[in-house]
């Protein structure tokens, strides 16, 4: 629209909501959004698989929504070009991982609730056990599904 000296700042709020109401901000349901570039993220991924050893593992984070870009989106797609392990918040938000058809490893980082060790050994989750209690639970769990092997990583 083309504005003249004639147009009263009521015209021009009226237009700039309507063009507000009609645009991508309107799907984002804020005045920002972040549109991802999943090539640019593939090349960023190249350039860093490049710089280490071939057998180093990458852990992609993805929590609170891959920050808020879409963690199954953007887990599934990391996923086919080989990324093998990533990162969540909570059991919750690696349930919704492993429902959008994620395969791979996926780690609970932070301290895991014991209320969240059924639906992390049900959606082959990883917990970050921060101390023996909740080790402890997380082994009996397992032994009462006569579970037979358990890996656990001892870092120091």
């Amino acid at each position: 629209m083309e504005f003249r000296k004639s147009t009263t700042m009521e015209q021009v709020k009226d237009v700039c909501k309507d063009a507000f109401e009609r645009s991508n901000f309107r799907l984002a349901r804020r005045p920002a959004y972040l549109r991802v570039d999943l090539d640019v993220l593939l090349n960023n991924l190249k350039i860093l698989k490049g710089l280490l050893n071939q057998h180093t593992e990458i852990i992609a984070v993805v929590k609170a929504n891959a920050y808020g870009h879409g963690a199954p989106q953007v887990a599934r797609f990391l996923e086919k070009h080989g990324i093998s392990h990533f990162a969540v918040a909570t059991a919750l938000e690696g349930e919704e991982l492993r429902t959008a058809g994620v395969h791979c490893n996926i780690q609970i980082f932070g301290n895991a609730s014991e209320d969240e060790i059924p639906p992390m050994f049900e959606n082959r989750l990883i917990p970050t056990a921060a101390d023996i209690h909740f080790l402890s639970q997380w082994l009996r769990y397992w032994r009462e599904r006569q579970r037979n092997t358990l890996g656990v990583e001892v870092w120091r």
